[in-house]
C-alpha cells in the first residue's frame, strides 16, 4: 500500500504567498515541526523535500532558484567527501525508497522554506500571478530529474575551484568579517516601515513614493568559499541567510494584504 500523500497533485490559490502556506500546513500536519534558530520549521521527508524542489524551480526556472540542485542533491544524500573517501563517483546519489521516506536534515528544511517564500514572494510581485504548483509524489524517483542533479553535481566537480558561494563580507574599513547588508539602488533609499508583526525595510523612491523590497550586497569584498553544497551547512545561520529569512518568511507573514 502506498504512502498517504503530504500534498494534492495540484495545488491553485489566488496568490503564490497562499500557496506556500498551505504547503507548510500540510507538511506540518503530517510531520510536525521543529523550531530551528527561532523558525517554527515544518520537516519533510527526502521524497518530499524533492517534490517541493521540483515544482518550485518549474515556477522559477533553474536561475530563479539557483540554490535547486545543492538542495536536492542533500535529499538524495550526496556526500561532497565520498568520492575522496569512499571510493565512489562524484554524482553518486541514494534513490533506494528506503531513503526516500527518511526525514530532511531539519535546518536544511528551514533554509529550504525561506527559499520557497522568497520564492512565492518575487512571483506575487511579478507577472506570473496565477499560482499554480504540481506536486508530483513519484519526483523522488524520476530518471529524469535525477540526471540533471547528477548533471549539476559533475559540473560542480569540474569547476570548483572557479564557482564561490558568497557566506559573508569584509568590511573595507576593518577587514574583519561582517554580514551583507540590505541596499537599495540608485535613487532609492532604505526606510523603516511598521508592519503588523514587526519592523521591515523597505526603499522609497523620495520623488515618485514608489518601493520595492531591498536588495542584500556588501559594502567591501565578498568572502566565499569553493564547495557549494557544503556551504550549505556552513552557513547556516549566518547572517545571510537570516536576511534572506527576514525579506521571505516574515516579510510575507506581517504584511497587511
Amino acid at each position: 500500500m502506498a504512502p498517504p500523500r503530504t500534498w494534492s497533485p495540484v495545488i491553485t490559490a489566488s496568490k503564490w504567498d497562499t500557496a506556500w502556506r498551505s504547503l507548510a500546513a500540510s507538511a506540518k500536519k503530517r510531520y510536525g515541526s521543529e523550531v530551528v534558530d527561532g523558525v517554527d520549521t515544518p520537516r519533510l521527508s527526502n521524497g518530499d523535500a524533492i517534490t517541493l524542489v521540483r515544482a518550485w524551480t518549474q515556477q522559477t526556472g533553474e536561475g530563479g532558484f539557483p540554490l535547486w540542485y545543492q538542495f536536492a542533491a542533500a535529499a538524495y544524500g550526496w556526500d561532497p567527501d565520498v568520492d575522496r573517501h569512499g571510493g565512489m563517483a562524484f554524482d553518486a546519489i541514494n534513490t533506494t525508497e528506503k531513503h526516500r521516506a527518511s526525514m530532511f536534515d531539519i535546518e536544511l528544511a528551514r533554509e529550504l522554506w525561506s527559499f520557497v517564500a522568497k520564492a512565492a514572494h518575487d512571483l506575487d510581485d511579478g507577472t506570473n500571478t496565477n499560482a499554480r504548483l504540481e506536486l508530483e509524489d513519484n519526483a523522488f524517483a524520476d530518471p529524469v530529474f535525477q540526471a540533471k542533479v547528477r548533471a549539476a553535481l559533475r559540473g560542480d566537480g569540474a569547476m570548483r575551484s572557479q564557482w564561490k558561494v558568497p557566506v559573508g563580507c569584509k568590511d573595507p574599513k576593518t577587514g574583519k568579517a561582517t554580514g551583507p547588508k540590505l541596499k537599495c539602488r540608485d535613487g532609492f533609499e532604505l526606510e523603516p516601515v511598521q508592519g503588523s508583526g514587526g519592523l521591515l525595510y523597505v526603499c522609497r523612491n523620495k520623488q515618485t513614493g514608489e518601493t520595492e523590497q531591498p536588495g542584500i550586497g556588501c559594502e567591501g569584498e565578498t568572502i566565499t568559499v569553493d564547495d557549494p553544497i557544503t556551504a550549505i551547512k556552513k552557513i547556516i545561520g549566518k547572517e545571510l541567510f537570516e536576511i534572506a529569512l527576514i525579506l521571505g518568511v516574515i516579510w510575507l507573514a506581517t504584511r497587511d494584504e
